[in-house]
């Protein structure tokens, strides 16, 4: 696939969705967004499955 210049990576992006069956519109890509982030604002810390690295345990004297 042959790189895109900048004002055809602009003409694709300003096409509405309603031209292309099976697209959403970008109101409705940012409301599922925010909603997201929303909800898993208001989940407790560790609870969405990442896993966080445990801390590295600092360097002991005379080692």
């Amino acid at each position: 696939m042959p790189d895109l210049e900048a004002h055809e990576i602009q003409h694709l992006l300003s096409t509405p969705a309603d031209r292309d069956p099976g697209q959403v519109s970008r109101r409705a890509f940012l409301g599922g967004a925010l909603a997201t982030a929303g909800a898993l604002s208001v989940l407790p810390p560790g609870s969405t499955g990442w896993r966080r690295r445990p801390p590295r345990s600092a360097p002991t004297r005379g080692s």
